[in-house]
């Protein structure tokens, strides 16, 4: 996708929020432009996953190193415990002792850096263990916290699950009902075309985008109240309905 600031901080011309606005039926400019800041934000979501899923690779193996860290600082942690091996004595000594062998290292041995202690050091491992564990055995978690689509979403590509749902919530806001196109030339259709083409994605196939469209008649967030706010929600001060003044 190609995320570039062209007008008013969006990623559109402003021929393409010009087009937005008369494909949802908008009178004026400003409604317009609400509409596509609100277009933006659904493609900024879409952004992050799509780096997120390329930058994470496959998900079995993103659990497993999970699992090897986890495994891996929770071990460290018990070896830890043992305060005879891992509390050096006579600490005011060592600390005023310098250690040639241990020069290289990017900060003072542990012996002589006073902002940690062998406790501090084992929380935060046990930290690691328990936050790894937990993201390695919840999906739902793991894949919120590392921007990844729902795993009923796993197989569709990013545009499928994350950009048209946000369109055509867009598009059923401003009263206009979801259709499909035998050929793909409706207005739903070119609407799509449309945000596509302003972020440099290649157009979508009319096949699937029907097959989209039949299957957002059963989608669970088509039932929110008309006026809801469908992105960022009421906590965040956004709930008009997309575009309206």
């Amino acid at each position: 996708m190609k995320w570039l600031e062209r007008y008013r901080g969006l990623p559109f011309t402003r021929v393409h929020v010009e087009e937005i606005g008369a494909l949802l039926g908008l009178e004026h400019h400003h409604q317009a432009c609400f509409a596509a800041e609100s277009i933006a934000r659904g493609l900024a979501l879409y952004h992050m996953s799509y780096v997120a899923k390329s930058r994470m690779g496959s998900v079995d193996k993103l659990k497993d190193k999970l699992t090897q860290i986890a495994n891996a600082a929770a071990h460290l942690s018990k070896l830890l415990e043992d305060e005879t091996i891992c509390n050096a004595p006579f600490d005011g000594f060592w600390q005023a002792t310098e250690v040639p062998e241990f020069q290289e290292l990017d900060r003072p041995p542990l012996w002589r850096d006073t902002s940690v202690s062998r406790d501090k050091i084992q929380q935060l491992i046990e930290n690691l263990a328990y936050t790894t564990r937990k993201l390695a055995t919840n999906d739902r978690l793991m894949r919120g916290y590392y921007y990844l689509p729902p795993i009923r979403e796993a197989n569709n590509n990013l545009e499928t699950s994350i950009i048209w749902p946000i369109l055509f919530i867009t598009w059923e806001q401003h009263g206009k009902q979801v259709a499909g196109s035998v050929n793909g030339t409706n207005k739903l259709h070119r609407f799509v075309n449309l945000i596509h083409e302003a972020v440099g994605l290649g157009p979508p196939s009319v096949n699937t985008l029907n097959r989209a469209i039949q299957r957002w008649k059963q989608d669970p967030r088509r039932h929110r109240p008309d006026n809801a706010a469908w992105y960022f929600g009421g906590d965040c001060g956004n709930t008009d309905a997309i575009g309206e003044a």
